[in-house]
């Protein structure tokens, strides 16, 4: 019988990646390998799990890449037939004789897509000494890639992406699961929705600064990140913005269930499961009309799709009000479909055989 083993990067986020390798656990008889593993800041279900794991908690940034990419790279893989990688990093572990299938949410961005960005904002010998790790992460990156059996990408966002940066054109379109079971209407209250890590990347605070403008309208904001401290501020000042922090999975599907609409503006998002997970709570999402969105957001039908600015927002909330939402409904419920994890999971046993 095949053996099948998931490597990923890092589990120590309540994110996509995790939640498909929860998903794929489930359904596979998989042994799972992770280059970090913070058991209290992922999903509970892997403690459930027997997890091997290089270190437990990051360390800085670029002695980290560095320390997981050797260690994978060292790993034994004989009693495995199937490899099956998320995260850039994971890749060095690929070898030659094995079927090594790549879920790839994204090319590693702070070297590809995000390398101008991330190269202004370093000063000094800082920009220097980026550039030539970029340069050698690049490299080290493609050659690894050359191992790599199948491409299964979560967006043709990303397999444009794939095609510009490997020149590899046989990728497969595969899109991330969303229970809807777990993610269903309940009723509809009075607040918006902004789900999301609290990184700059995801305009959280652009968000509060379209409500800060609409002390009528209510947001509630779900999430952890770098950013938490300014959005508990903005919160103690607006009595219409309450922030709730990190939630579970099924506090989290109730706040989905009874809001009136979710709102995602994140900068070129990969994918995005926020519009997912919305529309299966029959609950439309007001998306930036960029990245991965302009894939799962019908415009004007499961939700609307905006430029990621404070009037656009403040637009948007106005003209989704409760009662257009309502009406949104059906088609919400209907489009989630199209993600539910039984597809994902049968797509990715396909490739295993």
């Amino acid at each position: 019988m095949k053996k099948t083993v998931i490597l990923t990067e890092a589990l120590v986020n309540k994110g996509g990646i995790e939640k498909e390798i929860v998903i794929l656990k489930k359904y596979l008889d998989a042994d799972i390998v992770s280059g970090i593993y913070d058991s209290d800041n992922t999903f509970p279900e892997f403690k459930k799990m027997h997890i091997k794991y290089f270190f437990r908690k990051k360390l800085p940034p670029i002695i980290n890449t560095i320390a997981i990419r050797i260690k994978f790279s060292k790993l034994k893989t004989v009693k495995y037939d199937n490899l099956i990688f998320f995260g850039g990093h994971s890749l060095s572990a690929a070898k030659k004789d094995k079927n090594n299938i790549w879920i790839c949410n994204a090319p590693i961005r702070y070297i590809y897509d995000c390398y101008r960005d991330t190269l202004e904002s370093k000063h000094g010998i800082g920009k220097i000494f980026f550039n030539i790790f970029a340069y050698f992460l690049r490299k080290s990156d493609q050659k690894y890639f050359k191992n790599i059996t199948k491409v299964l990408v979560n967006s043709r966002n990303v397999q444009k992406r794939v095609e510009k940066y490997y020149n590899y054109y046989n990728s497969q379109v595969v899109y991330p699961p969303v229970d809807t079971k777990k993610f269903k209407f309940l009723s509809q209250k009075n607040y918006y929705l902004l789900c999301s890590r609290l990184s700059p990347e995801k305009n959280v605070v652009l968000v509060t600064k379209a409500f800060e403008l609409m002390p009528d309208k209510n947001l509630f904001i779900v999430g952890d990140g770098p950013l938490k401290s300014e959005i508990v501020n903005i919160s103690n000042r607006n009595p219409n913005i309450q922030y709730l922090g990190s939630k579970n999975e099924d506090e989290l599907a109730k706040i989905y269930g009874e809001c009136i609409a979710a709102i995602y503006v994140s900068k070129k998002e990969d994918f995005g499961m926020v519009p997912v997970e919305a529309m299966a709570a029959g609950k439309p999402c007001i998306g930036a009309n960029d990245g991965g969105m302009k894939e799962t957001i019908i415009h004007g039908q499961t939700g609307l799709l905006i430029k990621q600015t404070v009037p656009e927002i403040t637009k948007a909330v106005k003209t989704l009000t409760p009662k257009i939402a309502l009406k949104m409904r059906p088609n919400c419920e209907k489009r989630a479909k199209d993600f539910k994890e039984e597809l994902f999971v049968k797509s990715i046993v396909k490739h295993l055989k």
